[in-house]
């Protein structure tokens, strides 16, 4: 399947406030096939998954949770050669 994959993206909600912080879950990710198809490759094991400010949002395994502290973390995400960016804030 990752070769027949053009694009990925990453579907999530970008902010979290007080009280709501997001508990370890897998994001959502898709991918487009050439033809426009999209397949859903949420916790696929080829994905690899970054956080710019670990302190804030945190990778376990697939699974991306917040900690509780006030900022902001890019969230990269990379598929069979592709990558997929989002911004991702703790506010008060």
């Amino acid at each position: 399947m990752a070769a027949d994959v053009s694009a990925i993206s990453i579907t999530e909600n970008q902010c979290y406030y007080v009280g709501e912080d997001r508990v370890a879950e897998a994001l959502k990710v898709s991918g487009e096939l050439a033809d426009g198809t999209s397949v859903n490759l949420r916790g696929d094991s080829e994905i690899t998954y970054e956080s710019s400010d670990e302190t804030v949002f945190k990778f376990e395994g697939n699974k991306l949770s917040s900690t509780g502290k006030k900022g902001k973390s890019i969230i990269i995400v990379s598929y069979s050669g592709k990558k997929a960016t989002i911004i991702m804030i703790r506010q008060d």
